[in-house]
């Protein structure tokens, strides 16, 4: 099973790919599997087809609707991190430069020989944790709990993130 069509069967969009959109009446989740570039896959010494699964979540605020919000314009964001070791490619680096351990990125080999392996593992995590995930954070009473009492000192793990720190106009 590929990305495209998990996503397609969990209620998503696929007109806007690599994004793909599901429409609620005061909130758009968003699932953006974001390709390395040519400059960071000549950095990781991969491809560009490694790729990260984004996930957003845009709250329509006022009359401000905006149907198919790019990721980054998200209110709360996140990515998907990957649930099994895989390789780095990152040889010019130190053993322990964070880039080593990143589960935020799906290596692709540059033969491709290991698609069968990453989209199955990459479906698996969108299916338990993607609309799950969504969920929560489309929730706005729990999204303001959350913000208040979230610690500066949270760490990163996958998200989420996008918003402003206390007392920041953002």
């Amino acid at each position: 099973e590929n990305l495209s069509t998990c996503l397609q069967q969990q209620g998503f969009n696929a007109e806007h790919q690599p994004t793909f959109f599901l429409h609620h009446p005061h909130v758009v989740q968003l699932v953006h599997i974001a390709f390395l570039s040519r400059k960071h896959a000549a950095y990781f010494t991969s491809n560009t087809a490694s790729f990260s699964l984004c996930i957003g979540v845009y709250f329509h605020l006022d009359h401000l609707e905006h149907p198919f919000p790019q990721e980054f314009e998200c209110h709360i964001r996140g990515i998907l991190l990957r649930n099994f070791q895989q390789r780095s490619p990152v040889q010019h680096v130190s053993w322990f430069h964070p880039d080593r351990r990143r589960r935020d990125i799906w290596w692709m080999a540059r033969d491709g020989s290991n698609i069968e392996t990453v989209t199955h593992h990459a479906t698996r995590v969108i299916q338990a944790s993607a609309r799950r995930w969504l969920e929560t954070y489309s929730d706005i009473p729990f999204v303001l709990q959350y913000l208040r009492r979230k610690s500066e000192k949270d760490s990163w793990k996958g998200g989420p993130f996008g918003f402003g720190a206390q007392g920041s106009p953002a």
